[in-house]
């Protein structure tokens, strides 16, 4: 073993420690685990010194005491009745557009070791077409495969040698593609992120690896019986395309695209005037913008990209129902929800919170401990730029499952009629509000945070006033969102087929 090698594992170790203790969530855990693993939480504290002293000659009698080639447990699980398969070996902000129509927003932040950047590229489903479906995801995942100039392979040894890492996700209304990187490595990792999204290789090698190993993905997920039922139940809701697109697409769609579609999906959206790069953490921002202007400020603009937001109107109950080989019911109930931008989103969310946000929720104390009917619960209800769904759900049992939707509705017809208490209004203003600090906890998150407001068309204050909007709300609000949305609803079942 070389002693470069060495050093690039302590650079990719001390960036972990780095990132994970940046929060008072990763840091109490790495105290509690030390406390109890080594009988001492200062051996956390002291870790990255212990690091910093291994040398070449500790890693090779290590690996000589404990890693025996002869000596070895392997377990593969393969499908049913198969022959066994043989394993492969905010405060501060500055802002700037530039003349192409970028925006880029800097977030200092002195108290941190970390740099973290996100660019969003404006689209992301809901600007894919039903027989395009999966052709976002598909796009971000080829950016992560190598550049013009590096192969992966080469890209991500690269990012290691330097601590930093790069990620990629589909959002409703955006592409994002992330660095992590920390105070001391960011200008080194900077080009390499910059080549990635802005020099893909695009291989037709790395493609047809890539859309084979997504449709396996899509086979692996019909197992996943939830997201089967969410993905029915999406696209009846918003019909196909757009919000009604599964995240990964389908086989059929999937099988259909080609590296031509992702490359004019990202020549139209991955344009500068279509495009936000956010960054937060330990840098100067001044040699920030000076970095990112020499690097971005000359790309030319691209054709101006429409997105409109979409909408829905449920005008007429609807049931989407499936049965598959399972063990208990997977039932959603989805109605029309405000769009990010509505004034009506922070009652709506804290509705939500209060309908199926944990165990004090009205779902979880009525139908799982006082009925015994659910197994679990919850409403899911997020951010978007066009109209979302606001989806109470629930896992029951077959035989529990009329009941369980019944329960459902009555708890949402209640809050129409009936409205809510003092006390469930507080206790869900005060989860919210822990739920939104714990998401603006690291440079990472807030980074990506102030991207996708910027990208919902919100501005980069949006954050400063949530948790006042979230306090303003009243009990008479949470009612009145009840009354104007719980309306018209579509259910999406998944029942246990019939032996």
């Amino acid at each position: 073993m070389s002693a470069a090698e060495v050093e690039r594992a302590k650079t990719i170790l001390l960036s972990d420690v780095a990132i994970n203790n940046e929060s008072n969530t990763g840091l109490a855990g790495t105290l509690g685990y030390y406390a109890k693993v080594a009988g001492d939480y200062n051996f956390g504290l002291t870790y990255p010194d212990g690091v910093r002293a291994v040398t070449v000659d500790d890693v090779v009698a290590l690996a000589r005491k404990y890693i025996d080639p002869q000596k070895y447990l392997e377990m593969v699980l393969v499908p049913k009745d198969a022959a066994p398969a043989v394993a492969p070996a905010t405060t501060g902000i500055i802002t700037a557009t530039l003349d192409n129509g970028l925006q880029i927003i800097l977030q200092p932040d002195p108290n941190t070791d970390v740099v973290a950047f996100h660019t969003m590229a404006g689209g992301g489903r809901s600007v894919e077409s039903g027989a395009q479906a999966g052709l976002t995801n598909l796009t971000q995942q080829m950016l992560q495969r190598g550049t013009a100039s590096r192969s992966e392979e080469e890209l991500f040894s690269a990012l290691e040698d330097v601590g930093a890492k790069v990620g990629s996700t589909v959002l409703p209304d955006a592409g994002d593609v992330s660095l992590v990187a920390t105070r001391d490595t960011w200008q080194k990792a900077l080009p390499l992120y910059l080549d990635v999204l802005l020099a893909p290789g695009f291989r037709q090698a790395d493609f047809d690896q890539l859309k084979d190993n997504t449709l396996k993905a899509i086979t692996a997920r019909q197992d996943d019986l939830l997201t089967v039922t969410a993905n029915n139940l999406r696209q009846a809701f918003f019909g196909p395309g757009g919000y009604g697109n599964a995240d990964l697409g389908t086989a059929e769609t999937v099988g259909a695209l080609t590296l031509d579609d992702v490359k004019n999906f990202y020549g139209q959206y991955y344009v500068p005037n279509n495009m936000v790069v956010s960054v937060a953490g330990n840098f100067d921002p001044q040699v920030m913008l000076a970095r990112l202007r020499s690097r971005l400020a000359g790309i030319p603009a691209g054709v101006a990209v429409e997105r409109t937001p979409p909408t829905v109107s449920i005008t007429q109950d609807k049931l989407v129902t499936t049965t598959r080989e399972s063990g208990v019911s997977y039932l959603l109930v989805a109605f029309p929800g405000a769009a990010v931008s509505n004034k009506d989103y922070a009652a709506m969310k804290l509705l939500g919170t209060i309908a199926g946000g944990g165990m004090s929720s009205r779902l979880f104390v009525e139908l799982r401990d006082k009925q015994g009917l659910a197994y679990s619960t919850a409403v899911s209800f997020g951010p978007r730029a066009g109209d979302t769904v606001f989806m109470p759900y629930i896992i029951a049992l077959p035989e529990n499952a009329d009941k369980g939707i019944d329960g459902i509705l009555a708890i949402l017809a209640d809050i129409r009629d009936n409205g809510v208490t003092d006390e469930e209004l507080d206790r869900a203003k005060n989860k919210e509000l822990g739920t939104f600090l714990l998401n603006h906890e690291t440079a990472d998150s807030r980074a990506m945070n102030l991207a996708g407001n910027t990208m919902m068309g919100l501005g980069i204050d949006y954050d400063q006033h949530y948790p006042d909007q979230i306090r303003a709300v009243t009990k008479a609000d949470i009612q009145r969102v009840a009354q104007d949305y719980l309306n018209h609803h579509v259910i999406a079942r998944l029942d246990p087929s019939q032996p």
